[in-house]
């Protein structure tokens, strides 16, 4: 099976750990995905004056904190899209639209790489590594396996649960590390999962 990077959820920092279990190593920081959101939030309220500065929306939108990440670390899509675009090229497409919903329908889920999850506040994601899909939302005590037959199944109960599902485009992401804890951005020892572990795949849901 190899190595599995899973960070566990630490504060309110479930974005920067849904990124990094997806990128299966220690790659944000959460001030690297503040400085991004700072960054987006400079942008929005640029766009926002140039079209009036005394407008309805542009009075609000001065007046109104960051709405790209908060006090506790929660980070907006467009932080987690844009840290992913700006490191590997890649982007986030909702599963949901119909032009990935058709792509999904004709090639499988278990075409794809990679998937975030989002409801509310919070993200996980959903990775391929060593042939295996895994659950890596950074409450879990350990990584979930999912089978590839049951695959599109869990992410369709994630969407009735109240989850937005997205999948990983634009390139290819990362390949999982063969060194795991002793290697380069290897992050917490604690982090890691290797061999020797006994996993059992997480029940297919009912349909």
């Amino acid at each position: 099976m190899g190595w599995i990077y899973h960070e566990k959820q630490e504060s309110s920092l479930c974005g920067q750990h849904c990124l990094n279990n997806l990128l299966q190593a220690c790659i944000f920081t959460a001030p690297d995905l503040a400085d991004i959101a700072h960054v987006l939030d400079a942008k929005e309220r640029q766009l926002m004056l140039e079209l009036g500065h005394s407008t309805p929306d542009a009075l609000k939108f001065q007046a109104e904190d960051s709405g790209n990440v908060d006090e506790a670390g929660n980070f907006s899509l467009q932080v987690l899209s844009e840290a992913l675009t700006l490191r590997y090229g890649l982007r986030l497409e909702s599963a949901g639209s119909e032009r990935v919903a058709g792509k999904l329908s004709t090639t499988g889920y278990d075409s794809e790489a990679g998937f975030v999850c989002n409801r509310q506040a919070h993200w996980f994601a959903v990775r391929s590594v060593g042939g295996r899909y895994w659950n890596l939302n950074s409450t879990l005590e350990r990584p979930e396996w999912i089978t590839s037959y049951a695959l599109e199944a869990t992410l369709h109960q994630y969407r009735l649960d109240g989850y937005s599902v997205f999948v990983v485009r634009g390139g290819t992401l990362p390949p999982p590390s063969t060194e795991g804890p002793y290697g380069s951005d290897a992050g917490n020892a604690e982090d890691w999962y290797g061999d020797g572990m006994t996993y059992q795949p997480t029940p297919r849901p009912r349909t």
